[in-house]
């Protein structure tokens, strides 16, 4: 069965409410990646610096970490359409394990006045 390998760094993670929805997974390792985290509606949007972005902070980028699993196809689907349905955009991005697919959020989607994060973690979305 094809695998599809996606790094997580919001409710995808372990531990938190969308970590089932991976399903088959395989664990595979961390790595980070470059941006700045805001928080919306108790996800995480994440914003690569590197978008002429009116309003983005970009004095608060730094590394994030993402978790990155290798899942099937069919659960990858899911996933796809669940992100993309939030607003998501899909990017295949390089890391240690070799090309991840993550979603991250489009320009567009950026609104001044959202609550910066240095982390995704269970304490800032209480």
């Amino acid at each position: 069965m094809e695998k599809i390998q996606i790094g997580t760094y919001g409710s995808l993670k372990k531990g938190f409410h969308n970590h089932p929805r991976l399903g088959n997974k395989e664990y595979i390792g961390e790595d980070t990646i470059k941006g700045v985290m805001y928080l919306c509606y108790n996800y995480p949007n994440l914003y690569e610096s590197s978008e002429d972005i009116k309003g983005l902070e970009k004095e608060l980028e730094r590394e994030h970490e993402i978790e990155i699993y290798k899942i099937d196809k069919e659960d990858f689907e899911m996933i796809n359409r669940m992100e993309i349905y939030s607003g998501y955009i899909q990017k295949t991005i390089s890391t240690k394990h070799g090309n991840t697919i993550i979603w991250i959020n489009p320009k567009e989607f950026f609104k001044p006045g959202l609550k910066h994060l240095e982390a995704y973690t269970k304490e800032t979305i209480k």
